[in-house]
């Protein structure tokens, strides 16, 4: 898991998201975007690594459903973007070209309090 980090670009040899700098002639000039959350939105560059960081996490495969150190620090990541950790999981996830994909990572995000069958379909 290697993350890139240039002054324009934030990539990973693991997935194929990305965050990008804005520098155009706009008040948000030098904020940064990630590509699986909505265009909108403007980060500082902590959060865009933090952004990747939690793409690998969650494309990657790297959560296990029995370690609850490691969902809960992807939760607090997820925190610093103003998401969920089960929002993150399910931008990413929905990107994703397979839809046994996105059940797989929406599903496992969810905590086991707010799955109910039928409810990620």
């Amino acid at each position: 898991m290697t993350i890139y980090d240039t002054e324009w670009l934030i990539t990973s040899d693991q997935v194929l998201e990305a965050a990008f700098r804005i520098d155009l002639p706009e008040p948000h000039q030098g904020m940064w975007m990630l590509s699986y959350l909505p265009t909108h939105l403007r980060l500082t560059r902590d959060q865009a690594m933090i952004g990747m960081t939690l793409a690998e996490t969650v494309l990657a495969g790297q959560l296990d459903d029995c370690d609850y150190l490691a969902r809960e620090v992807a939760q607090l990541r997820a925190n610093e973007l103003g998401f969920t950790f089960y929002e993150v999981a399910c931008l990413l996830a929905a990107r994703s070209p397979s839809p046994a994909v996105v059940r797989r990572h929406c599903w496992s995000a969810a905590s086991p309090a707010t799955r109910t069958r039928g409810s990620i379909s």
